[in-house]
């Protein structure tokens, strides 16, 4: 008898394919020589018999698209993703947990069903998944998130902050020029000003003083409150911002300029100082600045650009 190397199934010898597998089957060793020297008479003649053929067996057909595994299952591909999206999860503080587990569970049930390999992986994935979502909502639960929201408004009001500072620091820094009626803003040190009234001359007719400048909510909250005579209420201002191409809360301006000199044809004609108030927005694209005002006091408009950048586009605007 051979046995099939395969399945292990007793076949006859002289067969070259298992009657089972169809798996081919070793060559059987060749029979021992047997010694003819003397003949033995009780041995039959073989002439009178006949020998029955040996039953050939015909290979198994293997099945289009079946092939045999021998090696043994393979790995359920959604069982491995699942664990190494749960792992990656740990770095991401649990933020991809839900894919994991997801991941994992659904491999695991196709291996079951399949008799595939990665069932461990797959419920590794869903401990470490299960795991860090608990961890997430005992997060939440024990006040996480009040402190997570609270650090996203610092990081929001440092923002803001920032950004108040780079438009002051850009406001000061520049000469502007009212371009209807060629006045001239200039800033100082110690937050001092000189207001010209024509910008060919600067020897004569200004104001001189201090000034005062808010920039975004402390300047909505100055207009509304500080300065609430002059009649600006907070829808009021809410409803302007909203009417105005550009205007947002982060650019609106308030100055209050404390005029302490009117110096008309050389004397000063101011007795005492005298405080006004102004609030517009700060404005800038990539060529242009723009600082549009209006006087509390008088409802007048105006609009500064800086000296630098009078150009043409503003050239026809001047003296008028």
């Amino acid at each position: 008898m051979i046995k099939c190397v395969y399945c292990g199934k007793e076949n006859y010898d002289g067969l070259k394919y298992c009657t089972d597998c169809g798996g081919a089957l070793p060559k059987a060793p060749e029979p021992a020589p047997m010694n003819n020297s003397a003949p033995n008479p009780a041995a039959p003649n073989p002439s009178a018999y006949t020998a029955a053929p040996i039953p050939q067996s015909v290979p198994m057909s293997v099945p289009m698209g079946a092939s045999m595994n021998i090696n043994g299952p393979e790995t359920n591909f959604l069982c491995l993703a699942g664990m190494i999206v749960s792992l990656v999860s740990i770095l991401c503080c649990g933020i991809t947990a839900i894919f994991g587990f997801i991941l994992s569970l659904i491999g695991l049930i196709m291996a079951i069903k399949r008799e595939e390999k990665g069932k461990g992986m797959a419920i590794t994935g869903i401990v470490v998944s299960v795991l860090l979502m608990l961890v997430i909502v005992i997060f939440f639960a024990a006040g996480g998130y009040d402190s997570l929201k609270e650090s996203v408004q610092e990081n929001r009001k440092e923002r803001e902050q920032e950004k108040t500072e780079d438009i002051a620091k850009d406001i000061v820094k520049e000469g502007w020029i009212e371009i209807h009626s060629d006045s001239y803003l200039e800033f100082g040190k110690k937050k001092t000003f000189k207001y010209y009234r024509d910008s060919s001359d600067l020897s004569n007719n200004y104001y001189e003083g201090t000034y005062k400048l808010y920039i975004g909510q402390e300047a909505f909250d100055y207009i509304t409150e500080d300065l609430s005579e002059y009649g600006m209420t907070a829808e009021e201002l809410k409803d302007a911002i909203k009417r105005g191409d550009g205007y947002e809360m982060s650019n609106l301006v308030c100055f209050v300029m404390e005029n302490k000199t009117c110096m008309i044809d050389g004397e000063n004609t101011l007795d005492k100082p005298v405080s006004t108030p102004y609030f517009g927005f700060y404005l800038k694209d990539k060529k242009h600045s723009v600082l549009d005002l209006a006087n509390m006091k008088t409802a007048t408009y105006y609009t500064f650009v800086p000296e630098d950048e009078v150009d043409d586009t503003y050239a026809g605007d001047l003296h008028k």
